[in-house]
């Protein structure tokens, strides 16, 4: 998780110039700090991304990659204080995944920030997900297999409807209050499409990789790991498999259980 927040902010932010406060790529870079500084596991981490995000939204012109890149610096000390003792970038479960131990570790991220969400803070987290692939992700043909899937019409990815920019513009000193509106059941909704949309790409690269760690991409999780998450007809139990990563994901700092039926998904 460490790697991947790192890994984007050092590098994928940086690929070209952030623009001004009110072009796309600034109000993306806003909400996922606002994900980050509200979710990402670890007290101080979260403060951290909170102070990064005050001094983005310092900067009233342009925002260059150059510059950032020095906003970084300027943090001091580790940028994830709670992080591994050694800091930087270095994957762990994912290393196996060779070139992809980042899109792999972005995954792992994605999941534990919406198993850690509550009806106030999933769906602006799901909107931070959504923008920072959109705007930020280096992979192209990933990216645009992703934006299809949270567009299409039978199984969007949830979202409020009207646009709120739902993380709030706060000093530092106040943490970050929740959206104006939560929506009932929208922790639970989200949860469960980040990992039929992580099911859907794995079987995607089945079909098309040609690297033989991404064709052995399995559905997950796998009965041994869940041997409640299907029925006895092999069919997906929603509530067994929300209640899955929900441990799997945030059990250090569990979020509220999923209050979802165990019906088939």
């Amino acid at each position: 998780v460490e790697s991947a927040i790192l890994c984007g902010l050092e590098r994928e932010v940086a690929r070209a110039p952030l623009g001004e406060r009110t072009s796309a790529r600034r109000q993306a870079l806003e909400k996922w700090h606002g994900a980050l500084a509200a979710l990402a596991p670890g007290r101080a981490n979260r403060e951290s991304m909170r102070a990064l995000l005050e001094r983005s939204r310092g900067v009233i012109g342009s925002l260059d990659a150059e510059q950032w890149a020095h906003m970084l610096l300027d943090m001091g000390g580790r940028l994830l204080p709670d992080g591994k003792p050694a800091g930087g970038i270095s994957w762990g479960w994912c290393r196996g995944a060779g070139t992809s131990s980042y899109p792999c570790g972005l995954w792992v991220l994605f999941h534990t920030l919406a198993a850690r969400a509550t009806d106030e803070t999933a769906l602006p987290a799901m909107d931070a997900i959504r923008a920072y692939v959109e705007h930020f992700f280096g992979c192209l043909s990933c990216r645009e297999h992703f934006l299809y899937m949270s567009d299409r019409s039978s199984d969007r990815i949830p979202s409020f409807s009207d646009g709120t920019l739902w993380w709030p513009r706060s000093s530092s000193t106040v943490p970050l209050p929740s959206p104006a509106r939560p929506v009932a059941g929208s922790a639970c909704t989200s949860l469960l499409w980040l990992w039929r949309a992580h099911n859907i790409v794995n079987h995607r690269l089945n079909r098309t990789a040609t690297a033989p760690a991404l064709r052995a991409k399995a559905q997950w999780p796998a009965a041994d790991a869940c041997p409640r998450c299907r029925d006895g007809r092999g069919r997906w139990r929603a509530g067994e498999v929300a209640g899955y990563l929900r441990r799997t994901y945030s059990e250090a700092e569990p979020g509220r259980a999923c209050a979802v039926a165990a019906a088939d998904v």
